[in-house]
């Protein structure tokens, strides 16, 4: 393999380029079959990007990049493999060269006169020479088999984050987000071939105090929901969504002695269905001074959570996993230095 970089600047305008050149040969065989695969490939991967100066710790980003591989042993192999839990998956016995295409636009403002910082981008890939999934569903196994498709596979995201620091109120505040949105092809037991549309969007918030004293807080929420569409349909044929806030408290009225609170509650909900579930921990440090002894007070699960339940929706179907959660419990630990 052969790889270079370049990069030239012209006043507010920075100009990068990169490329790779990638001779492979490949060989697989099936002993148990009497099965072989054998080819050479020559790849190339370039890269071209442009980032312009603002003003003002400003920046903006444009970038093309492309990307070749060969498939991994999994996708060649045409046995099923057990990949989950009553899951197998197999492939086609087909040398197909996965190729990526990405378009990057992105924005940062990084001034850390004012504290804050805010960050953007938008991404657009095409995926060629990729593979469809055919399911073969029932009510206890599923098999997949990918089969090879040249038609375009596309996803959308865009990502942005921003931090701000309150230094009256010394509180930090961070808020993050993403979105994105794919495009499947599938075939489900002997339907015909579809096209299906997955979108998922992602929210964080953050809320971190840095007081002087004795006491501080942290406080958050995450926000998640996923939407499957059907091809001509406007509504969701499947939707997940989870909400989870949680806090941390601290308190350290001596330097010896440390308290730490932590509670959680999440939400999940699967089109009209809904679970919810309450986490409490407790921990307790404390070093006397001079001394070389320490003790300590951990206490997990104070509310008693029985179990948790997670839903999930994919391209084909929405499958629900409970785990049965260990029961409360407080540990003493005692040790001491030597």
């Amino acid at each position: 393999m052969v790889e270079g970089h370049y990069q030239v600047q012209y006043g507010v305008l920075r100009v990068m380029g990169s490329g790779s050149v990638q001779a492979t040969q490949s060989r697989f065989k099936e002993h148990q079959r009497v099965f072989s695969l054998a080819q050479s490939r020559l790849f190339f991967n370039p890269s071209l990007g442009f980032g312009v100066d603002l003003g003002n710790n400003q920046k903006l980003l444009a970038l093309f990049s492309r990307s070749q591989v060969l498939p991994s042993i999994n996708d060649l192999a045409i046995g099923y493999v057990l990949n989950q839990y009553r899951s197998f998956s197999r492939s086609s016995a087909v040398f197909n060269n996965n190729k990526n295409d990405m378009w990057l636009l992105s924005y940062s403002n990084m001034n850390w006169q004012h504290y804050y910082l805010l960050n953007g981008s938008l991404s657009f890939n095409r995926a060629f020479s990729s593979s469809i999934s055919n399911y073969q569903l029932s009510n206890t196994l599923s098999f997949t088999t990918n089969q090879p498709v040249f038609t375009p596979i596309d996803r959308f995201s865009a990502n942005w984050q921003v931090d701000k620091l309150l230094t009256q109120l010394s509180v930090k505040v961070r808020v993050e987000g993403s979105w994105s949105q794919s495009n499947i092809l599938n075939r489900i037991n002997t339907a015909d071939l579809r096209q299906s549309t997955l979108r998922s969007i992602n929210s964080r918030v953050y809320l971190i105090s840095a007081f002087e004293g004795f006491f501080n807080i942290t406080l958050s929420s995450n926000w998640n929901v996923s939407r499957v569409f059907a091809e001509k349909e406007n509504e969701a044929v499947g939707q997940t969504s989870l909400f989870r806030p949680n806090f941390i408290i601290s308190l350290r009225p001596i330097k010896e002695f440390h308290f730490k609170i932590t509670g959680e509650h999440i939400i999940w909900r699967q089109n009209k269905s809904k679970s919810s579930t309450n986490f409490l921990d407790v921990e307790i440090r404390f070093y006397p001074p001079k001394s070389k002894w320490s003790f300590e007070i951990l206490g997990n699960n104070l509310l008693n959570a029985k179990q948790i339940t997670y839903t999930q929706v994919s391209n084909y179907l929405i499958f629900q996993n409970s785990y049965f959660l260990q029961p409360r419990f407080v540990t003493f630990s005692l040790s001491r230095m030597f």
